[in-house]
């Protein structure tokens, strides 16, 4: 059944030039899984200039988690944690959101007050 289906998406892979076909459609399904275990990216130095230059924010952390969610744009490609504290001793978790084609944008996602 298999057979089948790629016989038909790559019109014919029987001989020499079926394997080849085969060959590179692995590697192009290869090169894209391991793009998507990186997905999303993060920029840890960006994030932290970008907090450091536009925030208040102290003790800047970057987290190692990827931010899958958290409300990023489409078009931001870099989501980036970090945990801080801001003038009043509060805790902040956050989100650094920027892309090639957009500026960074700070989310704050979490605030612990100081007790």
């Amino acid at each position: 059944m298999v057979y089948k289906i790629l016989d038909k998406m790559l019109g014919g892979i029987d001989g020499v030039g079926g394997l080849v076909k085969l060959f590179g459609l692995a590697l192009v399904a290869a090169v894209g899984l391991a793009g998507a275990a990186n997905f999303p990216y993060r920029d840890p130095q960006g994030a932290k200039e970008t907090l450091e230059k536009t925030t208040e924010l102290q003790q800047i952390t970057i987290t190692d988690s990827r931010a899958w969610l958290g409300g990023c744009s489409r078009g931001d490609v870099f989501k980036t944690k970090f945990n801080a504290v801001n003038k009043k001793g509060d805790k902040i978790e956050g989100i650094v959101c920027s892309g090639p084609f957009t500026g960074s944008m700070v989310r704050t996602t979490k605030i612990v007050p100081a007790t």
